[in-house]
This record gives structure tokens, C-alpha cells and sequence, in this order.
């Protein structure tokens, strides 16, 4: 009695898993299905093995891959190393740096807003574009020299 009711009860759920699997169509669909014939399945196979010896011919070569920056033969702990002197420099460079009113004293700097900064540019441009009309040809300068 109690085997006839295990029974009962696997063959219950096995019927219950059997009813809420996916069709054939919806496993296709996410293609964890394909119905091929052996014949196709060597066509595709072959399709795909071409397609990665095509890749491998016209990938580049190492050298092309170091000149370009991607590949390089230098080990973990030297790449780490170069990178933290790097560091240090750029580091130093930004502590050694000159504050903003020095570079201002100076002249380098120009405390200036977008719209002063716009207005210094199109005056300049204003100014060279007279400088230019007004002065001498090529012609007029040759004669000078004679």
C-alpha cells in the first residue's frame, strides 16, 4: 500500500513537471533547441570554424599590438612599478605648481569671466584683421627693395 501511494505520488509530480515544460517552439525560440540533421550540424560547425580562421588571419601581429599600446611583455610588478613612479612625478609636479595669483602676477593668468574672455578674443581678431588690410602688397614691397 504505501510503495502504491509512493507510486502514485512520483507519477503525480513527474505528470505536473511534464505539463509546465516549455514546447518546442518557445525552447527554439530561445535557442536552446535546434532541430538539425547531422548533415546541417557539420555545415554549421563548418561555417564556424572558418569564420574564427578568418579571425585568427587578420587579427594583428604582437609587434603591431605593442606599437599600438594594447600588448605589453613587461611583468605585473614592473607594470605596478612604473605606474606608481608616474604617480609620484605627476604628484610632485602638482605640489611644485605655482598658485593661481602667482601665475596672474605674472601675466600667464587672466582672472577672467567666458563672456571678457570672448570680447579680449574678437577684439584681437578685430585688431589683426585691420593690421592686415593695411598693410603693404607684395608688389609695393618689391618695389621698396629695387
Amino acid at each position: 500500500m504505501a510503495a502504491s501511494l509512493e507510486k502514485n505520488l512520483t507519477s503525480h509530480k513527474l505528470q505536473n513537471s511534464l505539463g509546465s515544460r516549455s514546447t518546442v517552439t518557445e525552447l527554439t525560440d530561445q535557442g536552446i533547441y535546434s532541430a538539425q540533421t547531422p548533415v546541417s550540424a557539420e555545415l554549421e560547425k563548418n561555417i564556424i570554424s572558418h569564420k574564427v580562421q578568418n579571425s585568427i588571419e587578420k587579427r594583428p601581429d604582437l609587434d603591431d599590438l605593442k606599437n599600438q599600446g594594447i600588448y605589453s611583455d613587461k611583468s605585473a610588478a614592473s607594470s605596478e612599478l612604473e605606474k606608481n613612479i608616474i604617480s609620484h612625478k605627476v604628484q610632485n609636479s602638482i605640489e611644485k605648481r605655482p598658485d593661481r595669483d602667482d601665475l596672474a602676477n605674472q601675466g600667464i593668468f587672466k582672472n577672467q569671466t567666458p563672456v571678457s574672455a570672448e570680447l579680449e578674443k574678437n577684439m584681437t581678431k578685430d585688431s589683426l584683421g585691420k593690421n592686415l588690410k593695411a598693410r603693404p602688397d607684395a608688389a609695393d614691397l618689391g618695389d621698396k627693395l629695387k
